[in-house]
């Protein structure tokens, strides 16, 4: 018996519906759905898992729950939920609205005075609304500095803090535990670990954080009591691992006492991210990777590339440079950036053993409809003519054919991200991603942690095996549409009108 069999059959003899009864509604055969049914296979694709539930009448919910146990079934449970964390990693990319987030968490400005040194605080509501009274303190300062020593757990602190990063200019150093270990637990908690801490990843501050391995038990008894420690400026604050209580100190002798404790943490800790805020940061880093790539000082067994566009491997450099209009130095910058950036890809194509791309139908047609690229540079960019942008996925359809690239598209509604989402993979070591924050043009981190690198890249690597894409020959058949319907002489006509 498999997860799925079991859910089916349990929805089945509550809807008094029989294997037979099922295979002359779905056009499966007696055979096949006998063998669904006891376990001995699976359903060849989500699909029919979709008809069989529309068949026993199930509600949204019990529908969502017989899928997951076929999501299960097919990649196994670990697998299954390693993709869930995954998938609400990047819907929540798409969460950057202030005023949603403010809803989410009941946000309310308050002004309280603060407590005297060495007071106890009791129950959560009461510490979280007591740090809201730190952080409105800190409207008075230019920059406030905040560092914790605090798991991801305590999600109101990470989502209060990035509230106030519209308001005040944060500085943020964080040191959580993670475990270690290549067990399913290990992962599945790091996973838990990246997702809970999102909202700082998003907001406008300036966060970096760090990571050391320790069984979590073991740590919640390095600082007894309260293994939680917040440094908000001059105020100190030790939280118990439960959150519902807290001691309060402040001045420059008990921040330079628990500096101290964290700095010895600091020690054994490593980089779970770099954050590179600027497109200048991005230059370097690319500029990095081209000389070590290229140059064979590190060997390139897989380039994975997650993106909701085409990708500019699929843009002939003419007609990139064609699109600038930026003068002076800067201008000089970018077209060297792209010149270089070309330069990557062609001997990334070379030397590769794979090249993955993965986008949408309704990016592409809106870059036909708009000459809209998300690249770095495009606020310099002109509105490419459409020829152009014709000849740019021309290009993708031709490399696809030619097995240079695999490009595959999304199926509508299967992945929920951001259309300005860029994430890739180099030799399963490291894991970059390019997204746009609030306030900041571009947010670039670099993520280290190797349970977190193996996770994205296990995702990305299975993602053209699974129900979420079309297969080459689908995802050629719709680009070849798409490419048709703007070759029209009307829309032509149009575009040169404009």
């Amino acid at each position: 018996m498999t997860a799925f069999s079991e859910k089916l059959r349990e929805y089945m003899e509550k809807k008094n519906i029989t294997a037979y009864d099922l295979s002359k509604s779905s056009n499966i055969s007696v055979v096949e759905m006998y063998k669904i049914c006891q376990g001995e296979c699976l359903p060849e694709n989500r699909e029919i898992v979709e008809i069989l539930s529309d068949i026993l009448g199930m509600s949204p919910f019990d529908k969502k729950q017989l899928l997951e146990s076929y999501e299960i079934s097919c990649n196994g449970k670990m697998d299954y939920r390693e993709k869930k964390y995954l998938l609400e990693f990047f819907q929540k990319l798409i969460l950057k609205n202030d005023t949603e987030r403010k809803k989410r968490i009941h946000y309310k400005e308050i002004q309280e005075p603060i407590k005297d040194s060495e007071e106890i605080i009791y129950g959560k509501q009461n510490i979280d609304k007591f740090i809201q009274i730190l952080l409105e303190q800190e409207k008075k300062k230019q920059e406030t500095e905040i560092y914790l020593l605090c798991q991801p757990e305590y999600e109101y602190l990470y989502q209060i803090l990035a509230i106030y990063s519209e308001e005040l200019q944060l500085k943020i150093s964080h040191i959580l535990c993670l475990k270690g270990g290549k067990d399913d637990k290990a992962k599945e908690y790091n996973l838990q670990c990246l997702l809970r801490i999102q909202p700082l990843l998003l907001c406008n501050c300036d966060y970096e954080v760090f990571y050391y391995y320790d069984n979590l038990e073991s740590h919640f008894h390095n600082l007894n009591l309260f293994p939680y420690l917040i440094l908000i400026g001059e105020h100190v604050l030790q939280i118990s691992e439960d959150y519902h209580c807290a001691i309060y100190d402040q001045g420059e002798e008990a921040r330079r006492f628990f500096m101290e404790i964290l700095e010895d943490y600091r020690k054994k800790a490593a980089p779970m991210f770099i954050m590179k805020p600027g497109v200048n940061d991005i230059v370097d880093t690319y500029n990095t990777v081209i000389d070590e790539k290229i140059c064979g000082v590190l060997p390139v067994k897989k380039q994975l590339i997650f993106s909701s566009m085409l990708g500019s491997v699929a843009t002939p450099i003419e007609v990139s440079m064609e699109y600038f209009d930026l003068k002076g130095e800067a201008g000089k910058q970018a077209r060297a950036f792209l010149q270089r950036n070309k330069d990557l890809e062609e001997g990334l194509l070379q030397t590769t053993m794979e090249y993955k791309g993965f986008f949408k139908e309704s990016w592409v047609r809106e870059y036909m409809e708009t000459g809209y690229l998300t690249d770095p540079y495009f606020k310099y960019c002109k509105r490419p003519p459409l020829e152009s942008r014709i000849l740019v996925i021309e290009t993708a359809i031709r490399q696809i054919q030619e097995g240079k690239i695999m490009h595959y598209m999304l199926k509508p509604d299967a992945l929920v991200m951001p259309d300005d989402l860029y994430v890739s993979h180099y030799d399963n070591i490291q894991m970059t991603m390019l997204y746009r924050k609030n306030n900041q043009e571009w947010c670039f981190p670099l993520l280290y942690e190797r349970s977190l690198t193996e996770a994205f890249f296990h995702f990305i690597d299975t993602l053209d095996q699974s129900s979420m894409v079309y297969d080459t020959e689908e995802t050629l058949r719709r680009l070849k549409k798409i490419i048709s319907e703007y070759k029209g002489t009307d829309k032509m006509k149009k575009d040169k009108k404009l």
